[in-house]
């Protein structure tokens, strides 16, 4: 058990003092969902969140604030390292944006998957998220998706 606890009380303190991404990874809670699906969520502790849900019609992502935002029809995303883009976003609920168009879904998949860090500006509000480590969370999302919708190859 003092091994467990000098292990913690080692990582928090590279995280404080700014370790290498490689010091913890994203932890994304996952839960299933009606019809075969699940959802996927990376909460932050002020109460912002990354919520991916997978389904047999696709995947979904969605950013949830810790308050209520005015409504926004674009959100600026940055993956760090990786690129920035402008994503066409929809209010689904007063504290929760959802990207809607497969281009803003895919970039988000790719920043998800490639980057150590993520911001979001939208509605004048920012959220952060470390989100190395994702990669694997991302992959399980999309081979979920497709395990439900079965190979066309077999269906012949």
């Amino acid at each position: 058990m003092k091994t467990t606890v000098v292990a913690i009380a080692v990582l928090g303190l590279s995280v404080a003092f700014g370790a290498s991404p490689a010091a913890a990874q994203a932890q994304w809670a996952s839960m299933d969902v009606q019809g075969g699906g699940k959802q996927f969520q990376l909460n932050n502790d002020d109460g912002s969140a990354i919520v991916m849900l997978c389904l047999v019609n696709g995947q979904a992502v969605a950013f949830q604030f810790p308050e209520p935002i005015e409504s926004a029809d674009r959100a600026t995303v940055r993956g760090t390292p990786g690129g920035q883009e402008n994503v066409q976003v929809t209010q689904v609920a007063e504290q929760l944006l959802q990207v809607t168009g497969a281009r803003g879904r895919d970039f988000m998949l790719d920043v998800l998957q490639s980057a150590t860090r993520l911001s979001v500006r939208a509605a004048g509000q920012n959220l952060a998220f470390e989100v190395f480590g994702s990669e694997s969370t991302v992959r399980e999302c999309i081979e979920l998706q497709e395990s439900l919708i079965g190979d066309p190859r077999r269906q012949f």
